[in-house]
């Protein structure tokens, strides 16, 4: 993954809704599920985009300090 990969990925990462799961609307749901299983494949090709993605998780969901852009 190039540089301007990387920087896209993490820019993805800020437009996802991480909150899809809790919605009551299944085309909401379904389009986050697959949003972010696109994700996670991304991430997977590339160890510092790994890295990012649990990251961000950490900083959504656990109040890590929001990494930076890369």
């Amino acid at each position: 993954m190039t540089e301007e990969e990387l920087s896209e990925f993490y820019k993805r990462l800020g437009w996802h809704d991480w909150f899809y799961e809790y919605s009551d609307d299944h085309s909401v749901w379904n389009r986050g599920k697959n949003a972010e299983r696109e994700l996670m494949t991304d991430a997977r090709k590339d160890k510092r985009a790994e890295v990012l993605f649990e990251s961000y998780r950490s900083y959504i969901f656990k109040g890590s300090e929001k990494p930076t852009a890369p």
